[in-house]
């Protein structure tokens, strides 16, 4: 029963990392030149609003993903909690391994966002485009 608590715990680790992690983005990203904390691409870092943007847009999205995975992993790993430990290891192996897929999602949807927001050069691209 301890591996059922302890792989319960290693399971919601990158979800909840996740909505905190959203939280700080969203509301207080990083202003400072050397932006060492955020959603940080290429793109993101040329100037002030690409990196609010980029920020704010993961944030919501690091927080939305993160309540989802909360609830399908912690749902989940109930369900299994009567099974043999090598099966809720191997869904939760399965689960973590999803979870890392929402998190670079998350990061490559943003980029996406901001390509089609801003020009290369981090300059804002107009409506008429």
């Amino acid at each position: 029963m301890e591996i059922w608590w302890l792989m319960l715990f290693m399971v919601m680790i990158v979800p909840v990392l996740m909505i905190v992690s959203g939280l700080m983005m969203k509301k207080k990203f990083s202003i400072d030149t050397q932006m060492k904390y955020g959603c940080r691409t290429e793109l993101s870092r040329q100037n002030a609003d690409t990196w609010r943007f980029a920020n704010v847009y993961c944030g919501k999205h690091c927080i939305i993903d993160g309540i989802i995975l909360l609830v399908i992993c912690l749902t989940a790993h109930i369900v299994a909690k009567n099974r043999p430990v090598t099966t809720l290891l191997i869904s939760d192996i399965i689960m973590i391994l999803g979870q890392t897929m929402f998190f670079i999602g998350a990061v490559l949807g943003t980029d996406d966002a901001l390509k089609k927001r801003f020009y290369d050069d981090g300059s804002p691209r107009n409506k008429e485009d």
